[in-house]
């Protein structure tokens, strides 16, 4: 089974032709350009195989038309529906770099070397992203995926060393 990446959320209506403000989790977020064939998946979680027909920058967004959402009124089914695509289609990475993705499912711990759980969720908040943490006892907190609290990401060993204290 492959894997599908995110790389775009669906927002408000933009005109009256069906187009839609496109926020893109794409760095640089100008990559979305370049995407046509996405899958396109529900708040529920139902998918759908679409195509991006139009996209461009407008301002500091993108604005898209998008195959599935023929008119203005349609695009309120999809709002904050989620664009992907598979892993495969992404961009190679120089050695030593990763997808954000590539952090979900290693260990977290703190500077004196507690275990403070697992990544569960990456969370995209616009003014940084955001690390879900899921604690032995399924509890969650969210740590700042920033320069000063993340220390360390080692792939290899699967782990994250952060400068944080769960409350």
């Amino acid at each position: 089974m492959s894997k599908h990446i995110i790389i775009a959320q669906i927002g408000r209506p933009y005109g009256v032709r069906g187009w839609t403000h496109l926020r893109s989790f794409m760095s640089p977020e100008e990559q979305i350009l370049e995407q046509k064939s996405c899958l396109l998946t529900l708040p529920s979680g139902k998918t759908h195989p679409c195509t991006i027909e139009h996209i461009k920058k407008h301002g500091t967004h993108f604005t898209a038309k998008i195959d599935l959402i023929p008119t203005r009124e349609d695009v309120a089914n999809w709002s904050n529906a989620t664009l992907s695509i598979e892993r495969s289609e992404l961009p190679e990475l120089a050695q030593g770099e990763f997808y954000l993705d590539d952090l979900i499912g290693l260990d977290v711990f703190d500077t004196s070397e507690t275990r403070l759980g697992l990544v569960s969720e990456l969370l995209n908040t616009g003014a940084n992203d955001v690390l879900v943490i899921t604690t032995a006892d399924q509890k969650q907190s969210a740590i700042p995926y920033t320069p000063d609290v993340i220390q360390d990401i080692d792939l290899d060993a699967k782990r994250i060393q952060v400068d944080w204290e769960l409350l």
